[in-house]
């Protein structure tokens, strides 16, 4: 059989064939070390973690994975006594919680300042951090609520099993790095690090536009030069804000992702329920989806759009910052494309 040389493939095969290499990296990156290490890499937070981890919960029931969270991990466990989201009832959930968090227990359901998922109806689990706010649009609320100093892992009664084990991983995956333990003190209060982050990096194009409205107004009386250096110092804010930007969500959405991923090749040793395959998948979809719009918003900008055509007209130093953007949004596609090809690979 001859061989086909790349000049005589179309764009379309080409492409295909980029695809195919970079979802067979995927792959081994992803599962081919559980022979030697069982360390196996996660794609998006560029992290590890051991099947030494997951493999315990092959024969465990949803009371006995609580059970035994409890038992091992530094973590508490509290169980909410209703049904949030659209999950059915679980019946096989028929744990209680443990007699020194009834506090914490009447605490987290009526959870008065919004710091839990389960009450805006988000989910049926999640882990919550030491130290974790909740961020509005104009402030961090610096709250006290019971075990703010310990990591919690909030479960509804209606939880699947698939989801317990999800929400444990964030857990393990958050104590298993030091940078991401840190807190930071900001008016004498802890903040847990991402959640300040989070914060700044929010408002932080609002407040650029802000600035940028104002402070070209009150240039009108300065120099060309002057205007210019004004502009160009808007674009170098703009650019980190980007990079920063995708850089955060990446850790944060792409860890769903990974996890997601990560339990779905492991569905059969696990064995999960056809529903909770179904939900994971979906929930991939969403948070690839999220992810994505969130790289597309800042791709697709305007400014963005206007310095790659307009380039030569900007000053030599800014642009390295955007080399690192587009370096960003070509290794977002990859991962994309990754995880969509295995996806259809595996029939899910």
């Amino acid at each position: 059989m001859p061989i086909t040389s790349e000049a005589n493939l179309t764009w379309s095969e080409m492409m295909k064939k980029t695809y195919f290499s970079l979802f067979f990296v995927f792959i081994f990156q992803l599962f081919a070390t559980f022979s030697e290490a069982k360390e196996i890499s996660l794609m998006y937070s560029n992290r590890s973690i051991s099947d030494d981890i997951i493999l315990p919960f092959k024969d465990l029931n949803e009371n006995d994975i609580v059970q035994f969270i409890r038992q091992v991990y530094d973590i508490k466990v509290i169980i909410i006594d209703k049904i949030v989201s659209d999950f059915p009832e679980n019946p096989e959930f028929t744990i209680g919680n443990i007699e020194e968090d009834k506090e914490a227990v009447r605490f987290y359901t009526e959870d008065p300042v919004n710091v839990t998922a389960l009450k805006t109806n988000e989910g049926v689990a999640q882990f919550i951090p030491p130290y974790k706010r909740a961020v509005t649009d104009t402030q961090i609320l610096l709250d006290d609520r019971p075990y703010i100093d310990k990591p919690i892992l909030l479960l509804a009664r209606n939880v699947p099993r698939m989801v317990i084990i999800h929400e444990f991983l964030h857990f393990y995956l958050y104590n298993a790095d030091p940078v991401r333990k840190r807190t930071n003190l900001i008016n004498g209060q802890h903040v847990y690090r991402l959640d300040a982050n989070a914060f700044y990096i929010y408002h932080d194009l609002r407040n650029l536009r802000d600035a940028k409205t104002q402070r070209v107004t009150e240039s009108k009386n300065l120099s060309p030069e002057k205007q210019d250096e004004i502009l160009f110092d808007l674009y170098d804010t703009f650019f980190e804000y980007c990079i920063e930007k995708i850089r955060y969500e990446s850790e944060f959405l792409g860890e769903e992702l990974d996890l997601h991923v990560l339990l779905l090749q492991y569905r059969e040793q696990l064995g999960f329920s056809e529903n909770e395959i179904e939900a994971a998948v979906y929930e991939l979809a969403k948070h690839a989806g999220e992810l994505k719009e969130v790289v597309q918003l800042i791709r697709y900008n305007r400014i963005i759009q206007r310095f790659g055509m307009f380039h030569d007209q900007f000053p030599e130093h800014l642009q390295p910052k955007y080399d690192d953007l587009v370096s960003l949004f070509e290794e977002f596609t990859k991962k994309m494309n990754a995880i969509a090809l295995w996806v259809e690979h595996e029939g899910l």
